[in-house]
């Protein structure tokens, strides 16, 4: 079985039933490298070794744990501080998207989502791997 994540076919998915755990460990897998390729720098402090992608909402809001707009890249020692100094932090990330993009991103990461099909699961993996 060939898994490349980052083709643009993904029919090696259709054939395989997944776990919503495997589906959720492949996305986040695809998800982080994608951000870490669109972004290819900290956008902190533009450094481009030891990158992470960071989830601006929670990765448990599952409405947007996937969602790229939901994602950025940050260097270790941004990520730490990210973490460590939420308030400065969001304040920061409300600089760089605006206050009406960052609320409704927070809006839309609240939404209760349902169960998840495995339908769901390979249409959001093909948007992943689209970029």
């Amino acid at each position: 079985m060939t898994k490349s994540r980052h083709s643009k076919k993904s029919t090696w998915i259709s054939k395989q039933n997944k776990s919503n755990k495997e589906w959720r460990k492949l996305l986040d897998e695809t998800f982080s490298k994608v951000i870490r390729n669109r972004d290819k720098k900290c956008l902190k402090c533009s450094k481009v070794n030891f990158l992470h992608a960071h989830h601006i909402f929670r990765r448990n809001k599952m409405n947007t744990r996937w969602d790229l707009s939901n994602g950025i890249t940050l260097c270790f020692h941004c990520h730490n501080w990210w973490h460590n100094n939420p308030v400065e932090a969001t304040h920061w990330i409300e600089s760089k998207l605006g206050p009406t993009r960052l609320k409704e991103l927070e809006d839309k990461s609240n939404i209760l989502t349902g169960s998840w099909s495995e339908e769901k699961f390979k249409q959001i993996y093909d948007n992943l791997i689209k970029l």
